[in-house]
């Protein structure tokens, strides 16, 4: 290999690297362990013995980039558990966290930390905090009565729930395992129906009315231009708002605000209009209305 050829090689496999090294979105890395330290004074753990903390990203050849878990079922048999579910009868041996790679789904965020809770021997993993591109919990080791309690022994026991409930100011959908505020900002939930004036507000106005939210006890966020978009119904009449009417009532035909950026442009993010039913860019000076989404059952 000539001299030009060689630093021609040299210069592409560098690109790769950087590519590997900086692509936000490079390969689906799951969670990072964080050892939790022993309070002075209590007695050593039982179990299996926290893992160290583990790299990232590796390359697993001259060519390609990989992280160093993936998304599959390893984390099967993982019992995920909401923060406020963790009891005495489970024992926190590390936290984990998504690392580098940015899930914008709850139902992404979860595989992985059941993914790599499994790699140290827990048997459940607490879901502690979660937004889009975020998330993270403990790995843990819950007795077993505690673990029966929670897992049916066979599916004739199973009680199925239903993929859709509704309860005094949300709605839960379980196969997003999200809840939805029923009403929009500014509505009240009496007796089924959404009463008041729908509010706008700015998108910052927005989020921080989400998250400071206090509604059933739940962490409460703006959601995605994917989650909002979900809840468009287009068999709707054209004189009426394009999503289900006994669900969310007195829905607004207008723009609802998502948390999702339009093309990466720091001004403009992504709206659903539900007079339309359409979905588009939209910029941050404008007003719309809002309805915030939790995650977890």
């Amino acid at each position: 290999m000539n001299t030009i050829a060689r630093l021609a090689y040299i210069a592409g496999f560098a690109l790769l690297l950087n590519h590997c090294v900086t692509a936000p979105f490079r390969c689906p890395c799951t969670a990072s362990l964080r050892q939790i330290p022993v309070e002075a004074g209590s007695q050593p753990r039982q179990g299996p013995a926290p893992a160290r903390a583990l790299d990232l990203t590796s390359l697993t050849d001259r060519f390609s980039c990989a992280c160093s878990r993936r998304l599959t079922d390893a984390g099967k048999t993982v019992l995920p558990l909401n923060k406020a579910d963790v009891t005495a009868d489970c024992q926190a041996l590390v936290e984990v966290n998504t690392g580098f790679f940015e899930p914008e789904r709850f139902e992404t965020a979860v595989i992985m930390l059941r993914n790599v809770a499994s790699e140290v021997g827990a048997n459940a993993v607490a879901i502690d905090t979660y937004e889009p591109g975020a998330a993270s919990g403990r790995a843990l080791q819950c007795s077993a009565a505690f673990i029966a309690a929670r897992t049916p022994a066979n599916e004739q026991n199973k009680i199925e729930e239903p993929p859709i409930q509704v309860r005094p100011g949300i709605v839960i959908v379980r196969p997003q395992r999200v809840a939805w505020q029923k009403c929009s900002n500014g509505q009240t939930d009496l007796g089924g129906f959404c009463q008041g004036q729908a509010a706008v507000a700015r998108w910052e106005d927005a989020l921080n009315y989400c998250r400071s939210l206090s509604l059933d006890g739940r962490t409460w966020r703006l959601p995605t231009f994917e989650e909002l978009s979900g809840l468009i119904d287009a068999t709707q009449r054209p004189d009426r708002p394009k999503i289900d009417p006994e669900l969310f009532p007195n829905t607004r035909r207008n723009v609802y605000w998502t948390s999702t950026f339009f093309e990466n442009q720091a001004n403009v993010v992504r709206v659903v209009d539900f007079d339309s039913g359409a979905g588009y860019a939209y910029g941050l000076q404008n007003q719309g209305y809002v309805r915030c989404i939790a995650d977890g059952l």
